[in-house]
Order: structure tokens, then sequence, then C-alpha cells
């Protein structure tokens, strides 16, 4: 098992650990049953009460699996919440499968103070990323989020096969996933008072495809009313790798691949829910096209012939028509969002170089959107336009290799995004870049163990408000800045404008010029105006059929 992976369960042992206390354990009454949790700290020491592992959904298992989410039955007697859960995923750099199929299960934290005592707190709902393949509920770690008065949740959803297989029909309509995250902000309207939360006050956040999904909550009938802000950390519903491109194609290849007869879609359903889970899982790796590339081969789908869908419409054009949910919304990227990719490349870039044409589709998420007379032309533009006429990648020019998929992936997608609901909402919309070089933890040598690779990688910026990545004690100025993404966190829950000093210096962006807020350190935080970050018009003349191309191709 690689070494980042280990390192995370152990981080997240010793950093989650149990408070020492005489004090009885806390308990609360909900609609459904009485829960008891446990006592923990957070990282300056504040009591908080968790409870990990309370049911939000039946078990999607044997008839349920491939089905929406049904909500939870009451039980007797009281619900040990001490245990989180994780789903089923299976760890595409080893083919090493954990989590259960029984997974839909929430953790709830709270204030210490308000357990006995409960009031109408903010609540924060925290989605998990990992390319919809990956990840768990308790990634966030709440020891970074409970030195503020509101109510914590972090939620699991189906993921991989499990969440976004879909038959483009009625039989499996897709985006289960995405039905479970509803299904658990059902679950807390219904139940958070009980826990000291205020139902009417309930902002959703996440990194990478938890920002990502909160972003589709705004494009979702299914959503509304559910939650009043979101937060979206480097992930947009426009990023190439959010929306499978054919995803039958895949359930069928899944099928062939399990011994399933290729039949009707109701055939395929029933054979692969009587296969194992562990079988269906360890197929993933079949669904790549050279290692871990392209990211998402499950992603969620633009439904159809579902009665209720979560998604009817292509994001792009949704945004363009304005049928957007009319809430605050806060997003992002980090300066080098790209070294989510390229620092496992670092050892493999001469033969990236050397196989560009025929890899590129897959690297940068368009081996279904261009047709294949005209991938060795596209890709040598692109060659061209970030690394010069006969340029190369290599160790030399890996910087430029990273800022091609940093804009490829999330700055271009980002601002496209941020200017579109900026001009159709009359709800603000506030953008910031992150730029911090100077933390003592770093996501890229999370990862590798290595401080060769430089950079301000994928989720830094997490490091601050989620904990995510979390190694090496914080400087004083990492703590200043751990306490800005608080603050700024704290008061957009609770009025809907963020602000990271307690002034009203970061402002919304407009839909012609982009309002920003460049984050350098905890004093250093500049906002700065462009007309465009990147220069955008380059991808959209390359003909890849998607957002405007796409639309125009289905009108």
């Amino acid at each position: 098992m690689p070494t980042f992976i280990v390192t995370f369960f152990v981080l997240y042992a010793s950093s989650n650990q149990v408070c020492s206390s005489n004090d009885a354990l806390p308990e609360i009454d909900t609609p459904l049953g009485r829960v008891r949790g446990l006592w923990k700290e957070s990282l300056d020491g504040r009591k908080f009460a968790a409870f990990e592992g309370v049911p939000y959904a039946k078990p999607p298992v044997g008839d349920l699996r491939f089905e929406e989410p049904h909500a939870a039955t009451p039980w007797t007697g009281t619900w040990l919440a001490d245990n989180p859960q994780t789903c089923t995923q299976i760890w595409i750099f080893t083919g090493d499968v954990i989590g259960e199929e029984d997974c839909l299960y929430l953790n709830v934290y709270v204030p210490a103070d308000f357990v006995n005592n409960p009031k109408k707190l903010e609540v924060v709902v925290s989605i998990h990323g990992g390319a919809f393949l990956l990840g768990q509920a308790h990634s966030a770690l709440p020891e970074f989020f409970m030195d503020k008065d509101f109510v914590l949740v972090t939620i699991n959803y189906r993921l991989g096969i499990f969440g976004f297989l879909s038959t483009e029909d009625g039989v499996i309509p897709g985006n289960n996933g995405m039905r479970d995250q509803v299904q658990a902000f059902k679950w807390i309207k219904d139940n958070i008072a009980s826990f000291g939360g205020n139902p009417n006050s309930v902002t959703i956040q996440g990194m990478s495809a938890g920002g990502t999904s909160v972003h589709f909550h705004y494009f979702s009938p299914l959503s509304k009313g559910l939650f009043h802000r979101g937060f979206s950390q480097s992930g947009t519903v426009l990023a190439p790798w959010t929306i499978t491109k054919n995803p039958l194609e895949n359930a069928k290849k899944l099928a062939v691949l399990v011994g399933c007869p290729e039949g009707s879609s109701k055939d395929i359903k029933k054979c692969l829910k009587e296969r194992p889970a562990q079988s269906l899982v360890k197929q993933m790796h079949h669904f790549f096209g050279y290692r871990t590339m392209p990211i998402s081969p499950f992603a969620p789908v633009v439904e159809k012939g579902s009665k209720e869908p979560f998604l009817d419409k292509e994001p792009f054009w949704l945004l363009q028509q304005g049928k957007v949910l009319d809430v605050p919304w806060v997003t992002s990227h980090t300066a080098d969002d790209g070294l989510m990719v390229s620092p496992f490349y670092w050892d493999e870039l001469d033969h990236i170089d050397q196989n560009w044409a025929q890899l590129s589709p897959y690297f940068l998420d368009y081996n279904h959107t261009l047709p294949e007379s005209r991938r060795v032309g596209v890709s040598r533009e692109i060659l061209e336009h970030y690394f010069g006429p006969g340029g190369k990648i290599n160790k030399e020019t890996f910087p430029k290799f990273t800022q091609m998929l940093t804009d490829r992936y999330f700055a271009i997608p980002g601002e496209m995004a941020a200017k579109m609901q900026a001009n159709v909402s009359k709800s603000s919309v506030y953008y910031y870049i992150f730029s911090y070089k100077e933390g003592v933890n770093k996501a890229v040598e999370f990862f590798t163990n290595s401080t060769e690779i430089k950079g301000v990688g994928h989720g830094d910026d997490c490091i601050y408000l989620q904990g995510l990545f979390y190694k090496k004690p914080f400087s004083e100025q990492d703590k200043r800045l751990k306490n800005a993404f608080q603050n700024m966190l704290y008061e957009f829950a609770s009025t809907g404008i963020p602000s990271f000093d307690g002034t009203n210096k970061w402002q919304p962006t407009g839909p012609e010029e982009l309002t920003f807020l460049n984050v350098t350190g905890p004093e250093k935080m500049k906002l700065q105006k462009t007309k465009s970050l990147i220069r955008s018009d380059f991808w959209s003349k390359l003909g890849l059929l998607e957002n405007q191309n796409a639309i125009n191709v289905n009108l």
C-alpha cells in the first residue's frame, strides 16, 4: 500500500483521539431514536461531542443496490454512534478494496456547551472529495472545525460503480451517489434540531469532487430548500471530469467483465445485483485509459428516463439559462491544482512525452469528446501552446505540465462557472485563489514523501479548513491562516458573506470581470480583478464536444 495511504490512516487515528474525561458519554434523542457518541477535543483544546456512524438511509445492499436511497427507519434502544464508516472503494494505486457496501451513515459534531442546552446553531455539511471514486466522511477532521459554534455534519455517499453506474434509461438512471447526498440533506432537515442545529441555515462545503458535488446541488430540483449557501473548493460542474460521457458503454463493459449477459438494461441490472461487491469494484482498473487517467470514469450523468431526475440537462446549459438555485456561492482554486495528478507521473515524463498523442486524451479528459481522427493534431496544438514549438515534457518543464492540468481541470472551468453564475444569480458569487507557499504542510509532500516537487497543490487550502494532509505541527503563521479560514467559514455560514479578516475587503465577482481574493498568507490577501485569468479561448477553439459545443450539437 502506498506510503500516503498508510500515512492518512495513521494521521486520522492519531488526530481523532477521544477526550479523557469522566463525564458521561453524550446522548441525544432524535426523531429516529436515541444516539450515544463520544467526547473529543478540537485542535485548540475545545471539547465537543462526536456522533459517528449515524444511519441516514437504509443499507443500499441486495435489492437496493443501484436503487435510489430509502430513508432510514427508526430504531429501539440506543444507537452507539462511535464508529465512522467507509463506502466500498478500491485504492486504484494498489488494487486493495476497502469499505462496506452498507455505508450510508453520517457523522455529527456538536460543541460540548450545546449538547444539553441546544441552540439553533448554523449547520455546516462537509462533502468529501476523491474523484467520485474514493474517500470517506471522516476525512474532514472535526478537530479543525469545532473551535466555532456551529454543528458540523460529514457524510458518506456511494462511490464509483455503486454510486454512479447508469444505463442511460429509467432502469439505472444514475446519480445515486448524488441522491445519497440529497437524502443526507433531508435527514439533516428532519433531525439536526435535536443536535442544536438550525435546519433553516445549512451551508454545504467540499473540496475537489466534494466541491463539484456542492455545485451540482445548485442545479437539482431535488436539492431545493435543503441548503442555503455553498462553498466549492477546487471543483465546479464545468470541469471536464465531472460528467460521465458514455455511461451505458461503461455499464455494458462492466457486465461483460463480471460474466453478465449483454442483454437489456433490466438483465444487466439483475445480474449485477447478484455479483459480490468486491468483484464489481475490482474491475475499476479496466475503465482507465492510462494508469489512473482519466480520473473519474464513473461520475454524475445527465439523466435519461428518470421520473424525478437529479440532473436532467447539461450544467453549462442550465447556467446559461439561469436555471440555478439562487443562494450565495464561494468557489476557488489553488495556484497549482494540477499537482493533483502530475506528481504521480514524475518518473514517467519521458514516456508521456514520447507517447503524448496517444496519452493526451486521457490526461486532459477529451477521449470521449473529440473524434479519433483529430486527436493527434489537437494534442500537438496543446503541447505547443504550453511548451512552445518543439517543447518537451520532462522534469525541467514539469511546472508547465502542472500548469496545463491546472488550467484544464480547475482554473478555466472555475472562472467560467463563477462568471456565468454571477450573471444569472441575484445571490453573490465569491472567488479566491490560494497561493500560500510558506506552509509547513504540503499536499504534494504528503502524497509523495518528497520535497523535490514544489507548488501550491490541490487541497493545500484544505489543510487549514478541514485538516486534510495535516502531518507536521503548524507554524505560528499557519495557525493564523487556520484561524482565518475558520473565521471565513463561520462568517459565510452565519451571514452569507465570507470574510477572512472581519472586513468587507473581499467583494463578489461580476459576469464580465473576475473579482477574486488572492490568498498568499494570513495577512496577505489582495483583492484583484481581471478580464481573464487564463487564455480560455485557446481551449474553446479546439472543438472539444463539451459545454457550449455540446449544447450546439444537442439543440
